[in-house]
């Protein structure tokens, strides 16, 4: 390989503000599924502490670990107090999206 023409092949730019490497990476589509996710995880988040609401998915289509790690991140991602839950033999292919505490293992009774 013949060595570079250019005296100068290394060269510094100009230097920029820190909060531009901080700003948001461009959006990806939103497929359906996490569309009306977010739509129903906005309904749990206006709903009183103790109602329930669920979210039906097609089994065929989606598996449970697949729609609650979806519903899971989009709550982070909106920062709203929306726990997310399942539960097999009750609601066999529904999420459900409630503010109140969806199961009483692990807390102590009173």
């Amino acid at each position: 390989m013949p060595p570079s023409k250019d005296p100068k092949p290394y060269t510094i730019g100009e230097p920029f503000d820190i909060s531009v490497l901080k700003k948001a990476k461009p959006a990806r589509a939103a497929s359906t599924r996490d569309v009306v996710l977010e739509k129903a995880i906005m309904q749990a988040a206006a709903a009183a502490e103790s109602q329930v609401i669920r979210f039906f998915f097609d089994p065929e289509k989606d598996k449970v670990a697949t729609v609650k790690a979806a519903a899971k991140r989009i709550v982070k991602a909106m920062d709203v107090p929306v726990n997310v839950g399942y539960s097999k033999t009750r609601f066999p292919n529904a999420i459900l999206l409630s503010r109140g505490v969806l199961s009483n293992r692990s807390r102590p009774s009173k």
